[in-house]
């Protein structure tokens, strides 16, 4: 089974940590600002979808800042333990552990 599958609002938390983290590619961007209008519409909001996101969670202002601190905090250690840091699964973790209730 697909991270995703029967779950599309997952896949928008994991591209929002990974905006705060800066680590989203280009053409990713480029989707999702496509994809505004039809969120504007499903959530019957305004906004970017980065913002939207935000909002559906009620997420604080300083959100995208906390998760970039703990992103830092994370490759400064595996830095120091020798190994590299992976985007995606501190992006994985963080939503699982932070953004979804089990």
């Amino acid at each position: 089974m697909s991270r995703y599958e029967g779950k599309p609002f997952l896949k928008l938390l994991d591209f929002y940590v990974l905006k705060s983290i800066g680590r989203i590619e280009p053409e990713q961007l480029s989707a999702l600002a496509q994809l505004e209008p039809k969120l504007r519409e499903t959530y019957a909001t305004q906004g970017t979808w980065f913002e939207i996101v935000a909002e559906q969670m009620d997420l604080p202002n300083d959100f995208p800042n906390r998760i970039h601190a703990k992103w830092d905090s994370y490759s400064k250690y595996m830095q120091q333990n020798g190994l590299t840091a992976d985007p995606m699964v501190f992006t994985y973790q963080f939503v699982d552990t932070n953004l979804i209730t089990h």
